[in-house]
């Protein structure tokens, strides 16, 4: 301890140099101040989940046994703020943290001496400022789109050198010049019709009527690759809106060697027609459905109708068929029965204690021989045939004009023209379905992807593909989004369920002759299946005239019961979770009555961002996994009257696609005929709900 002595006695003047003095002395022999303070984080708590782009309010307690000079709070090591704790040591500060993820909070303290001390880490996540999705959905008909799959089958034949062409409106006006396009294309158009393009020259042939502009033409020296290529070339310009081959199609039916009498029991008991013969016979309003095929043998037990006509081959110079005249539709001598069985299905005559049954047992059987004896024919006679069951009265038809005209036409052929459906040629379809006809193909027979089959891939046909006698697939037939439904077409893999012995086999029983005697006979195909359903068309029109095409293919989806998926069993790698076996298999009965088989309906709606501003693009063969794909869904609430609501909660800020599946039977797989609905650039903002109602359509019309 110092001792001060004082001598003498002091003054005021005197005494206040001397105590500073003395306080400068006692400072400079305090020590200094060591003891950090303490300081600890109250909020939030460890583990806490805040959301990005929201205030968070950090709290925090000090203390220190002089004083805290101030607190920093860190996040992940980087100075966030610096807070002054009150005189209690309490302190608080705002935080905004913007970007998703885990971050360890530490606060940060020093004293008046600038002794540092850290909190415990505070570990946190900070999500994504949330918004919502709300909607509705509901079912909506549209048009047709196509996606190619690869396939393997043989292609169909073509007619070397004639191309069907459909120029651009307003380009063949010009064809008494070359226009700056034309002439920059490699195109001359001349006075007669005709044109040159890439050192070809085409004549046009004729003009086919109900689409516009649609023409075939013949150009010499190319053989059918030549053919091939130049329609590729052709539909490559700017001016061609479509150019297609003059494709040679073919029946669509398996014929074994051993054909056999008896049995239909199999084939129409899987249709449930006995049940469906109990609400229409046919009775109540006779029907005509025109049978395009290879014409007609006479046969006592199958219901033609008066007249027909023959366009088998059809040369479009000579204005005449290949074989026979105009107005003689019957098969030549020897030739193919096909014709003869497809018409017996759908209309033998029936409970007259001889032979087999039709599916109709009412009904006017057009016969419109397109196809030769040995089964194929062109598409400029398969057109023609068309034009003329439909009442067209063309000069080349010498006056031969149809009166009776169908409600429903029977195509069971077609071929693999490794394309979609030309839209020109679809558009006939759908002119014929205006006019109140139905037109009704067999889905082929290569058990590979329809969309490359011709009409299948068509939009505005009704596409059947066919099964065996357990109700599955048969293995022959084609699947895909182009197949509406499946009917009994028949499986040589079975023995038949009705006849007797090993060497019956599970096809199905017709009318057959070979011009001489009549008979009946086992075929298999898709081109079997076709006028099952054709017949039960005609049943549904007879009941209720008034029904659309449009109408018809709901009521025909809506009456099949979904294949499982071991059931349809397409081969497709990448897709085994679709069901690729269009709507199922057809229930007479439920057609006739407009019921609906499948009666578990489900929907699911997701999110899926956009990254990197690209929106997601959920093809085909990803819908089975957006289980898996997408960060957000959820199942939607049906309605009970086929529409649903839905809710999606807790979407981070961001650009969305919104999609919908609804599937008839989850059990089942996706088919062709569940309905998907898709929205894009959906935007979600924090805290607000974005509203997106959904249109679903059956995903055939949208891959």
């Amino acid at each position: 301890m110092i001792g001060l002595r004082f001598p003498g006695r002091l003054s005021r003047k005197s005494i206040w140099p001397v105590v500073a003095t003395l306080a400068l002395v006692l400072a400079a022999c305090t020590p200094p101040d060591s003891t950090p303070p303490t300081v600890a984080i109250t909020a939030p708590a460890a583990n806490a989940v805040v959301t990005a782009g929201t205030t968070v309010h950090v709290t925090g307690t000090s203390d220190d046994n002089v004083r805290v000079a101030g607190v920093t709070v860190l996040v992940n090591g980087e100075a966030l703020n610096t807070v002054v704790p009150s005189d209690t040591g309490d302190w608080a500060l705002d935080w905004v943290p913007t970007t998703e993820g885990a971050v360890q909070l530490v606060a940060r303290a020093k004293d008046t001496g600038g002794n540092p001390a850290d909190s415990a880490a505070v570990s946190v996540t900070i999500s994504g400022a949330t918004g919502s999705v709300v909607g509705t959905i509901t079912r909506a008909p549209t048009t047709f789109s196509l996606g190619a799959q690869a396939a393997g089958p043989e292609a169909a034949p073509v007619v070397p050198g004639e191309l069907f062409v459909t120029f651009e409106r307003g380009a063949r006006d010009a064809r008494f010049g070359t226009t700056a396009q034309g002439a920059a294309e490699g195109f001359t158009f001349r006075a007669d019709g005709g044109f040159a393009f890439g050192g070809t020259s085409f004549a046009a042939v004729t003009t086919f009527p109900l689409v516009e502009g649609l023409t075939l033409y013949r150009a010499a020296g190319l053989d059918a690759a030549a053919t091939r290529a130049m329609a590729e070339r052709l539909s490559a310009t700017g001016l061609v809106r479509s150019a297609f081959p003059n494709w040679i199609l073919s029946t669509t039916a398996l014929t074994p060697d051993d054909p056999l009498y008896a049995g239909q029991a199999w084939h129409y008991e899987l249709l449930n027609l006995p049940e469906a013969w109990e609400v229409e016979t046919g009775a109540t309003d006779k029907v005509t459905v025109a049978v395009l095929d290879t014409g007609k043998y006479d046969h006592a037990d199958v219901q033609w109708a008066a007249g027909g006509a023959n366009f088998a081959n059809w040369d479009p110079v000579a204005q005449m068929p290949g074989e026979g005249t105009i107005d003689d539709p019957y098969t030549l001598a020897g030739g193919s029965t096909h014709g003869t069985h497809v018409a017996g299905t759908i209309g033998a005559v029936t409970d007259n204690a001889v032979g087999v049954a039709g599916v109709n047992w009412n009904v006017d059987v057009l016969p419109v021989k397109v196809l030769g004896a040995n089964g194929s024919g062109n598409f400029a006679g398969i057109l023609e045939g068309l034009f003329w069951a439909a009442g067209v009265d063309d000069p080349a038809y010498g006056g031969h004009v149809n009166a009776n005209i169908p409600r429903v036409i029977n195509m069971s052929l077609g071929g693999n023209v490794f394309a979609a459906c030309p839209a020109d040629a679809d558009a006939i379809f759908g002119a014929l379905a205006s006019m109140g006809i139905t037109t009704v193909v067999s889905a082929g027979n290569d058990g590979s992807a329809a969309d490359i089959f011709f009409p299948a891939s068509c939009p505005s046909v009704i596409t059947v593909g066919a099964a065996g006698p357990t109700g599955a697939r048969a293995y022959y037939s084609n699947y895909g989004l182009q197949v509406d439904v499946l009917a009994p077409g028949g499986d040589d893999d079975y023995a038949h369920p009705d006849l007797p012995g090993d060497y019956a086999y599970a096809g199905v029983l017709s009318t057959v002759s070979d011009g001489v005697i009549e008979d009946y006979g086992l075929m298999e195909g898709t081109s079997m299946a076709a006028p099952h359903v054709s017949g039960v068309v005609s049943l549904m029109l007879a009941r209720e005239p008034g029904l659309s095409t449009a109408q018809i293919r709901a009521r025909l989806h809506a009456a099949s019961a979904p294949l499982a998926l071991a059931e349809c069993a397409a081969p497709v790698q990448g897709l085994a979770d679709f069901n690729l076996c269009g709507a199922g298999l057809l229930d007479a009965n439920a057609a006739l009555l407009g019921l609906t088989l499948a009666s578990s309906p489900t929907a699911t709606v997701y999110a899926l961002p956009y990254v990197n501003g690209v929106a997601p693009d959920p093809g085909f063969g990803s819908l089975p996994s957006l289980g898996e794909l997408a960060p957000y869904q959820t199942a939607a609430v049906p309605l009970g009257d086929g529409t649903y609501t839905y809710t999606l909660d807790g979407l981070a800020p961001g650009t969305y696609l919104v999609l919908s599946i609804e599937t008839r039977d989850a059990a089942t797989g996706i088919s062709g005929v569940d309905r998907v609905a898709v929205v894009d650039e959906v935007e979600v903002t924090a805290g607000a709900a974005t509203d997106v109602d959904l249109t679903g359509v059956p995903l055939y019309t949208f891959y």
